[in-house]
C-alpha cells in the first residue's frame, strides 16, 4: 500500500508546485494584461498593449534586442561551426585549442565589461592607437560591439558542442563517400552538414538563452540609461519593474515571447525541412 501512495504523493507535490509557481502566476500575470492597475483591476482590453507599440522605448529595444539576434545568433553558429571544423582537422591539439575558446565562458561579467570598456571608451586602447575621441558604445557601432562580445564569449561553449556532434558522424560515410569520387562540397553539405542537424537545434536554443545573459555585461558598462543603441528589451523589462508598471511589464513580455515562439517555429520547420531531405547512403 505504501509503495502505491509514494509515488502518487510525489506527483500530487510536484503539480501543486507547478500550480503555485507556474500557473498561478501566468494566470495572475494574464489578468494584469488586460486591465488598467493592480488595485482596480478594470478590464480595459488590449489597450496596455496598443499603448505599448506606441512607447518609443519598448520599439527601441524590441528593435535592438531583434537585430542582436538575428544578428548575433546565426553568426555565432556559422563562426562556431567554422572554428571545430578546423579544431577536428588539427587532431594533436585539438583539446588544448578548446580549452582557449572557452577562457571566455569562466570570466565574470564585471571583469569582462571592464575589458570592453578599457578597449572601446572615449580614453580606451582603441582610441589612443589612432589618435580618435570617439564614445564607440555609445556610437552607431554600439550594437556592433555588443554582438562581437556575445560572439567572443559564447564561440567556445558552441564549438564543443560541434566538435562533440562531428565525432559522431561515423568514419565510413566519408570513407565511402571518398571511394565513390564525392568531392569536397558534396561531402560537406551533403554528411557532415545533415548528420550535424541534432546538434544545430541545441547550438540555436543555447545561443538564444545566452543573448539574453549579455544584458549583464550591457547593464555594467552603460546601466539603466544606455545609449540608444545599446538600449535592449531588458532595459525596458527592468525601468518598468522599478516603476512598478506591471501592465507594461506583462504586456511586453507577451508581445516578446510571441517574437520568440515565432522564431522558434521557423527554426524548427527548417529543422524539419533539412531532415526530410534525402541523405547520403553510399
Amino acid at each position: 500500500m505504501k509503495k502505491n501512495i509514494f509515488p502518487w504523493m510525489m506527483l500530487i507535490f510536484n503539480t501543486a508546485g507547478f500550480f503555485v509557481f507556474f500557473i498561478l502566476p501566468f494566470i495572475i500575470s494574464t489578468i494584469y494584461a488586460f486591465t488598467d492597475n493592480p488595485i482596480n483591476f478594470k478590464l480595459i482590453g488590449f489597450n496596455n498593449f496598443i499603448n505599448i507599440f506606441r512607447d518609443k522605448y519598448f520599439m527601441l529595444g524590441l528593435s535592438n534586442s531583434m537585430k542582436f539576434i538575428i544578428i548575433g545568433i546565426p553568426l555565432n553558429i556559422v563562426i562556431s561551426l567554422v572554428f571545430s571544423l578546423v579544431v577536428n582537422k588539427i587532431k594533436k591539439y585539438s583539446y588544448v585549442l578548446s580549452l582557449f575558446f572557452l577562457i571566455p565562458l569562466v570570466i565574470p561579467s564585471a571583469t569582462t565589461s571592464f575589458f570592453w570598456s578599457n578597449i572601446f571608451s572615449v580614453n580606451g586602447f582603441v582610441n589612443r592607437m589612432f589618435n580618435l575621441r570617439i564614445d564607440w558604445l555609445g556610437s552607431e557601432y554600439g550594437l556592433y560591439i555588443l554582438i562581437g562580445i556575445f560572439l567572443w564569449k559564447n564561440i567556445g561553449y558552441n564549438l564543443v558542442l560541434f566538435l562533440a556532434g562531428l565525432s559522431m558522424i561515423p568514419v565510413s560515410y566519408y570513407e565511402t563517400a571518398r571511394v565513390y569520387g564525392a568531392s569536397g562540397k558534396y561531402i560537406f553539405f551533403n554528411i557532415t552538414l545533415v548528420y550535424l542537424t541534432p546538434v544545430y537545434i541545441i547550438v540555436f536554443i543555447m545561443s538564444f538563452i545566452n543573448s539574453f545573459r549579455i544584458f549583464k555585461e550591457v547593464y555594467i558598462l552603460t546601466g539603466a540609461t544606455p545609449p540608444p543603441g545599446l538600449y535592449l528589451f531588458q532595459h525596458y523589462i527592468n525601468n518598468a519593474f522599478f516603476n512598478l508598471n506591471y501592465q507594461r511589464i506583462v504586456g511586453s513580455s507577451y508581445i516578446f515571447l510571441a517574437f520568440i515562439i515565432l522564431l522558434l517555429i521557423v527554426v524548427f520547420m527548417i529543422d524539419k525541412r533539412i531532415v526530410n531531405k534525402d541523405r547520403f547512403t553510399g
